[in-house]
């Protein structure tokens, strides 16, 4: 019986030993499966990164030398990547070689562009109408397939998402704008602002915001965007050069209102020293109320 019962339990502890093997195999197999599957996705993006790319690198040689042409091109893929022109001089991928260029990346920043992205070279300098996360002439491909408006201007080319953009000429026209002949310019009371102690700040900022809305207000959302007033909102923020948190942000929030796609966004260099990004978006609106501007 001691026999028996010894032979019983060696069989057991190999049984359960097989066991234990096979769940390990199985994790393994399992574990190098999804791997691969990563390595084939991440291989995918960069194939269609790459594709895109070339797509959109025709058109701009197309019309590279025809002032005022415009071409509108649909995007597919890659989602979750970032396109993103760079300008001679700038920090660039190195296959920028410090030109213009123009490329597709994982991530935004030009070191992460370098391990997974492609580059082109352009012979004309490029402005992407965007940005990511304070980070210019930046678009995250996010909702897609969308149509990008590519645009021959007199000394770049632009690319948008909206063929009704508002530029760099309305940003001046905006900084440019005074709510009455009594008030500043809206460019003046930023600067006021920047250079002005924490106690006269929010006097300041409050003149900007009533500025900014009596601007906005004015604006035919329907002929610019074929949006209704009640479905636009704006951002206006202001940037240090290189800086990632802005150091003037102006929102004008509605009660229930979700936002649903950015419109477009553009930047504008300020006293050499900052970055004045106003952003348009698209919502639908749920709640009651009326507009109010906040931070």
């Amino acid at each position: 019986m001691d026999k028996n019962r010894k032979k019983a339990l060696l069989l057991g502890e190999h049984v359960v030993n097989l066991i234990v093997a096979v769940l390990c195999i199985i994790v393994l197999v399992y574990l190098g499966l999804q791997i691969y599957n990563l390595y084939l996705r991440s291989a995918q993006k960069l194939d269609e990164a790459k594709y895109t790319l070339e797509l959109l690198k025709g058109v701009i040689d197309e019309i590279k030398d025809e002032e005022g042409g415009k071409v509108e091109k649909e995007v597919l893929n890659p989602q979750g990547w970032y396109l993103i022109s760079y300008s001679e001089g700038e920090e660039s991928p190195k296959s920028c070689a410090g030109g213009d260029c123009l490329c597709i990346c994982e991530k935004s920043t030009a070191k992460e562009c370098e391990k997974k992205g492609v580059c082109e070279k352009t012979e004309i300098s490029l402005k992407v109408q965007s940005s990511c996360y304070g980070k210019a002439n930046c678009l995250y491909l996010e909702e897609l397939p969308f149509t990008l408006f590519i645009f021959r201007e007199k000394d770049y080319i632009s690319l948008q998402t909206s063929e009704n953009l508002i530029g760099e000429t309305n940003l001046k026209e905006i900084l440019e704008y005074k709510k009455d002949e009594n008030s500043k310019k809206i460019e003046e009371l930023v600067s006021d602002y920047l250079n002005a102690s924490d106690s006269d700040k929010l006097n300041i900022r409050e003149q900007i915001e009533n500025s900014l809305e009596s601007f906005f207000t004015k604006i035919d959302t329907e002929k610019l965007f074929e949006l209704k007033k009640e479905n636009f909102v704006w951002t206006f923020d202001v940037f240090e050069a290189g800086g990632e948190k802005p150091i003037v942000m102006l929102r004008i929030s509605k009660p229930g209102y979700r936002i649903e796609k950015i419109l477009t966004s553009n930047k504008l260099t300020f006293e050499e020293r900052y970055i004045i990004d106003i952003t348009y978006y698209k919502g639908y609106y749920e709640g009651a109320g009326s507009p109010n501007v906040g931070p």
